[in-house]
């Protein structure tokens, strides 16, 4: 909140820090998804994630500006329905199916490398044509992590616990 408006280098690093150890403008999102897939199970949980949704929003107001809030109300709004349904067949297509299996890859590895690439696209091909030239590598790295970290290497730990259970 002390940042609004004013350039990261002059803001309070003590601020900084704060803000980012409570996780204040992506934490309330993170959970709002928590208590949208605990939902599917279980309705009660459908109160604590719209509840979620609108800290969420209310956060983007308070670091940002009020647009930012409606923005992140609007993807709640759309999101939730979506994701209190116990099936949507358009879900059901093959590339987004793909694309669910490496989201949590997509998901730990897109910020670093988008920034770096795109600090090097953008002065040569423009910021739209920068930002769709960017998907390809930040797609290509989430594969290759979720391959090696997700499948190769989750099944290399499940053979080593077995291992030492005997």
């Amino acid at each position: 909140p002390h940042s609004r408006g004013i350039g990261p280098q002059f803001v309070a690093t003590e601020w900084k820090m704060a803000l980012n150890l409570v996780l204040a403008e992506y934490a309330p999102l993170f959970v709002c998804g928590m208590f949208a897939y605990l939902s599917r199970q279980d309705r009660r949980y459908r109160a604590p994630a719209v509840g979620m949704g609108l800290v969420a929003g209310a956060m983007g107001a308070i670091l940002h500006d009020w647009m930012t809030a409606f923005i992140v109300w609007g993807l709640v709004v759309l999101f939730l329905p979506v994701a209190f349904r116990h099936s949507t067949p358009a879900l059901l297509w093959s590339p987004l199916q793909w694309l669910g299996k490496v989201s949590y890859s997509l998901y730990i590895t897109h910020n670093l490398l988008a920034m770096s690439v795109l600090h090097l696209l953008i002065p040569v091909v423009g910021r739209v044509p920068a930002m769709l030239l960017t998907l390809v590598p930040i797609v290509l790295v989430a594969r290759a992590v979720h391959e090696v970290g997700e499948v190769r290497g989750s099944a290399w730990f499940k053979s080593q616990l077995k291992r030492l259970q005997k």
